[in-house]
Formats: C-alpha cells, sequence, structure tokens
C-alpha cells in the first residue's frame, strides 16, 4: 500500500504514505486525472520494491558471508524469487492513452 501511496505522492497528490487503504487513499486513486500514468507508474515503482527488498536481503547476507557463492544467494535470500516477482509484475499490460480500462482483466 506503502508503495501505492508513494506514486500518488511522486504524481503531486497529497496523500498519506501509512500504508493504509483509506477514504484519503481511494479517493486519490479514484479522482487521479491520467490513470494510465498512475497505473504504469505504480507498476515500475512495485517492480523497484521488489529490487530493493532482494537487493537488501543479498547485502544484509554478504555482510556476513563475504565469499557467498551465486548458489549460496540463491539458496540463502530472497534472490530465489526474482524472476517470480519480475515475471509476476511484466504479466501486467502497461496501460495506454487508447486503452486504459481493464487492460489486465
Amino acid at each position: 500500500m506503502q508503495t501505492l501511496q508513494s506514486t500518488l505522492v511522486e504524481l503531486g497528490v497529497n496523500v498519506s504514505i501509512d500504508g493504509v487503504m483509506g477514504t484519503q487513499t481511494l479517493s486519490a486513486i479514484n479522482s487521479f486525472e491520467d490513470q494510465a500514468l498512475l497505473y504504469n507508474t505504480f507498476k515500475s515503482k512495485r517492480k523497484d520494491y521488489y529490487d530493493n527488498i532482494k537487493q537488501r536481503r543479498i547485502n544484509r547476507y554478504l555482510t556476513n558471508h563475504a565469499n557467498a557463492t551465486e548458489s549460496d544467494l540463491l539458496n540463502n535470500t530472497l534472490k530465489r524469487f526474482k524472476n517470480g516477482w519480475t515475471n509476476r509484475i511484466n504479466g501486467f499490460k502497461d496501460k495506454t492513452k487508447a486503452n486504459d480500462i481493464n487492460v489486465n482483466c
């Protein structure tokens, strides 16, 4: 939820980044004029979110295991989920001005 809220803030909307899908957030989403821009920006930020989580875990692991191999990283960090997360995000089509309603339904 915070990723969606920070996307709205990045796009100039005044909402609290509190992780709660409340009336303020819902109203901001529903009233945002360029829904395609909001959707595509959120999709991109969601990918960044997953990448950041993965990298933080890798860095933490490497702090204690400086000589870790690629196999170690895949077995002991969130790196093993990267392809699934990326495929999930890429499975959602980008919205365009011509096709901005329910592109993934």
